[in-house]
């Protein structure tokens, strides 16, 4: 396929880049930063560069992509502001659908958040219905109803797909999203020796690593027509504690590292200290591929894994 990917050099974005690749498509990468897409495609020529800034719209002549995704957009520390949530994951989606509405066969996958839901406990599917409890959410949410928009008023064909608890290092060697479980309670292991887990510890998430998600986006790429018109949660169907996986990032610093990690859980004055109920994420992506659900011996592995990759990454850094 001829493919347009915006937020090509992100976090996400730069892991969609390279299972794109390894598909052999036609690729046009959109980043804001010209040295965003380094680690991406260091030697490789069968990518298209575009350095373009989509809170402006783009100006590309029509061509004629058979698929964009945009996976540009604020993160949860940016969109602490809501002037920048509004512009960098409203406005740019806003844009990013105009210029596929112009294709010759317009075809938008909108890489969206789980985190519309508003919702961490109990049966989540497509279904659900959104209630956002936070900026970064509830921008994501607005989004995807201009994405729902075009489809309705400029024959736009759309899946908006909501990734849960995305986990672990990219391959491209460069990770800034420290405040993500399990990478915050890495490095404050490594910094500080200790793990400071702010609730109970309770919560449960859905935890999928980065190079994951993005395969399961590709798939969904792949077999666009299947899951037009509907949004697809990208998940692994196990859930994790929080606490369990704190605890896990300690006991694998004692191992890699002979110190030991103080963790302590500190919760809010006030907080609930009653365990919710199980978090149990269903997606459309299982009925079509059973395989994909992960069972949670499984997902322990992939955390343990996430975990190691991570304190190497660090102590490289170091």
């Amino acid at each position: 396929m001829k493919v347009l990917l915006t937020g090509a050099g992100g976090y996400v974005g730069s892991e969609i880049l390279l299972e794109l690749l390894a598909a052999r498509h036609e690729i046009t990468a959109v980043t804001r930063t010209p040295a965003a897409l380094s680690g991406a495609i260091a030697g490789r020529d069968d990518v298209r560069e575009l350095m373009h800034d989509l809170r402006e719209p783009l100006a590309l002549p029509a061509d004629d992509f058979d698929l964009v995704i945009h996976a540009a957009g604020a993160n949860d520390v940016a969109s602490r502001d809501p002037s920048s949530a509004l512009l960098l994951t409203a406005l740019t989606t806003r844009h990013v659908a105009e210029f596929t509405s112009r294709q010759r066969r317009p075809r938008l996958l909108y890489v969206s958040t789980f985190q519309v839901y508003g919702r961490d406990d109990g049966a989540v599917d497509e279904a659900t219905p959104c209630r956002p409890v936070n900026d970064y959410a509830l921008t994501h949410l607005f989004a995807e109803q201009w994405v729902e928009q075009y489809g309705r008023t400029h024959g736009l064909a759309w899946v908006n797909a909501r990734p849960a608890n995305i986990a672990g290092m990219p391959r491209t060697g460069r990770m800034d999203r420290w405040t993500l479980v399990p990478g915050c309670f890495c490095r404050s292991a490594l910094q500080e020796q200790r793990i400071i887990v702010r609730s109970i510890g309770l919560q449960q998430r859905d935890f999928l690593p980065v190079a994951n998600v993005a395969r399961r986006l590709v798939d969904i790429a792949t077999d666009f027509d299947t899951y037009a018109g509907s949004p697809v949660n990208v998940c692994s169907g196990a859930a994790l504690g929080v606490g369990d996986v704190a605890r896990l990032a300690a006991e694998r610093f004692r191992a890699l590292t002979g110190r030991d990690c103080d963790l302590r859980f500190e919760p809010p004055a006030g907080a609930s200290r009653d365990t919710p109920p199980r978090l149990a994420i269903d997606s459309r992506l299982f009925a079509h591929n059973p395989a994909a659900r992960i069972d949670p011996a499984a997902a322990h592995t992939i955390m343990n894994t996430c975990i190691d990759q991570t304190y190497k990454y660090l102590e490289r850094l170091a």
